[in-house]
C-alpha cells in the first residue's frame, strides 16, 4: 500500500510554483512505533494565566535567584512585578530585561530603568543616552547605547550595581564600522550583533576592562534589527541582515528555507522569542502576518496561527509563559481551546503520479482517535476534514468530514472512499481538525488492500 508523504516540516515556495506543505499548529516528534518514525503532534491551546494592564505584553522575565524569582512583565508601558504595578517606562523599541540578585534593569530604546524590589527609578546613564539593549554577565550589566552619536559603543556597570555607570566604562564593537543592534549571553561569553557583523567577547578578570574581544572570532553576517536574536540550547539563533535565519556555530549556519526568505523579505517587522512545551523548545520568528517556528529538538519547522487572526497572538514569552500581542493577558499552553476559540490543526500530504492513472479507492489515516473528553454536545463526536487538489494546490475540492471516534472508540479509522482517479502530476491532500481535542497523525495511506471500514470495538 503506498504511503502518502505528509509534510513533517512546513514548506512554502512561490517561485517555481512549488506546492505548499503547511504544518500549522502541529509539530514533528520522533515516534519509534510509527511506520515513518515520526508523528505530527498538536500544539496545545492558549489558556489564560494572568491579566496585567491593557497590553500588549512586550516582555516577560523571570529567573531563579533574581528578586526571589518574581516575574517582571512589561504590558504596554507599564511594568509589573508579579501582579503589582511598579512603574512605567519610556521608549517604543523592543523591550529587554536583565537581572542580578536583588535588581533588574529594563530598556526599550529610551531611558534605563531599575527595580530593586522596593523602588522603581530611572538610572543615570552616561550622557543621558537612550539604551537599546540591556543584558547581564558575571555581575556586570551590559548596555548598548541607542543613539547615533556612538553607534558601536556599549557600556558595563559597576560590578553588582546596576545603578552605577561610569562614562569611561565602555568599549566598542569595532571589527567593522557597522551599527551595534543587539547583545546576548551565550556560554559565558558576550555576543554582539551589528547590522553587518557578529562579534564575540570573553571575560578577562580585569576590573578595569572585564571583557575583551576574542580575536579572529567574527561572523561577517549581521542582524536585521534589535530583538531578532535569542540565546537557546547553548547557542543562539538570529534573523540575519540578509533575512535568512541562522544558528551560531563555528560559522553562521543557515537553518531557514528558501520559502522562509520569501516571507521574511515580504515583512517589515521582525522579532524572535522562545517558548517551551515539555521537551520541545520552539524558536518563534514573528513577522507581519506569520509566525514561523523552529523546533530545536527536531530541527523541523512549523507555523503557529491563531484562528481568525492574521498571526499567532503571542508577542513575547519567557519559557512557558507567553504574552498577548494586543491585550494584557499572559498565556500558558493547556488544553485544546486557543484563547477561547478553536485551534485549526492543518497539514498536507502528496501522492505523485508520473504517468497513467491510479483509481483512488480509499484514503486512510493512522491517527489519534476515541480521545475526546466530551460525552455530550457537538464535540462528543469529533471529526477530521479532508480536501484534495489535482493541480498542485491551485484549486481544491470541498472539505469532507470523517469521524475521529467518540470517547473510548479507539478502533475508529478515518477514511475517505471513492475519490476518483489520480493522474499526472498527482494529488495533494489537506487535512484539518478544529474540534477541541488532542490529535496526532502517524501515517496516511492510499488504496490499503486489506480491511474494510472500521471494525466494531
Amino acid at each position: 500500500m503506498p504511503d502518502i508523504q505528509y509534510g513533517k516540516s512546513a514548506y512554502a515556495r512561490s517561485r517555481g510554483s512549488m506546492p505548499d506543505l503547511p504544518v500549522v499548529n502541529m509539530f514533528a516528534e520522533a515516534a519509534p512505533i510509527a511506520k515513518q518514525g515520526t508523528v505530527l503532534q498538536s500544539r496545545k491551546g492558549l489558556s489564560p494565566f494572568e491579566t496585567l494592564g491593557s497590553g500588549p505584553i512586550r516582555a516577560i522575565y523571570r529567573q531563579d535567584g533574581v528578586l526571589s524569582g518574581n516575574r517582571i512583565t512589561v504590558s504596554g508601558n507599564e511594568v509589573f512585578s508579579g501582579s503589582s504595578l511598579i512603574g512605567a517606562i519610556g521608549g517604543s523599541g523592543p523591550v529587554s530585561v536583565a537581572g542580578d540578585n536583588n535588581e533588574v534593569l529594563i530598556a526599550a530604546g529610551g531611558p534605563l530603568y531599575r527595580w530593586d524590589g522596593s523602588s522603581f527609578s530611572v538610572v543615570a546613564f552616561p550622557d543621558g543616552a537612550p539604551v537599546r539593549k540591556i543584558t547581564q554577565l558575571a555581575g556586570y550589566f551590559i548596555a548598548i547605547r541607542g543613539d547615533a552619536a556612538f553607534p558601536q559603543r556599549w557600556y558595563f556597570s559597576s560590578p553588582g550595581d546596576g545603578s552605577s555607570w561610569d562614562g569611561l566604562d565602555y568599549a566598542s564593537a569595532e571589527s567593522e564600522p557597522d551599527r551595534l543592534l543587539d547583545a546576548l549571553v551565550v556560554n559565558d561569553s558576550l555576543v554582539f550583533l551589528g547590522s553587518e557583523t557578529v562579534e564575540f567577547w570573553t571575560r578577562t578578570g580585569n576590573a578595569d576592562l572585564p571583557f575583551s574581544a576574542i580575536e579572529q572570532r567574527v561572523f561577517k553576517r549581521g542582524a536585521i534589527a534589535t530583538g531578532c536574536a535569542v540565546s537557546v540550547d547553548n547557542s543562539f539563533i538570529w534573523v540575519g541582515d540578509d533575512k535568512i535565519v541562522y544558528r551560531g556555530d563555528q560559522v553562521p549556519v543557515a537553518i531557514s528555507q528558501d520559502g522562509h526568505s520569501e516571507r521574511l523579505n515580504a515583512s517589515d517587522t521582525f522579532s524572535v522569542y522562545v517558548v517551551d512545551d515539555e521537551r520541545h523548545k520552539f524558536v518563534c520568528i514573528r513577522l507581519d502576518s506569520d509566525t514561523l517556528v523552529y523546533d530545536i529538538t527536531t530541527q523541523e519547522w512549523c507555523e503557529f496561527e491563531s484562528y481568525g487572526r492574521a498571526n499567532f497572538r503571542v508577542l513575547s514569552a519567557d519559557s512557558t509563559v507567553m504574552g498577548d500581542d494586543e491585550t494584557g493577558t499572559l498565556w500558558v499552553f493547556s488544553g485544546y481551546v486557543d484563547a477561547g476559540v478553536q485551534i485549526e490543526r492543518r497539514f498536507r500530504g502528496g501522492f505523485p503520479v508520473d504517468g497513467g492513472s491510479v483509481p483512488m479507492s480509499v484514503v486512510r489515516l493512522r491517527a489519534e482517535v476515541g480521545n475526546t473528553s466530551f460525552l455530550i454536545g457537538s464535540y462528543a463526536d469529533p471529526v477530521i476534514e479532508m480536501r484534495l487538489s489535482d493541480d498542485y494546490g491551485r484549486t481544491w475540492s470541498d472539505w469532507e468530514a470523517e469521524p475521529l471516534g467518540t470517547q473510548g472508540d479507539y478502533r475508529t479509522m478515518p477514511e475517505w472512499r471513492a475519490l476518483g482517479v489520480a493522474d499526472y502530476p498527482g494529488i495533494l491532500f489537506e487535512w484539518r481538525v478544529t474540534d477541541p481535542i488532542p490529535f496526532r497523525i502517524a501515517d496516511a495511506l492510499i488504496n490499503e488492500q486489506h480491511g474494510g471500514r472500521q471494525r466494531a470495538a
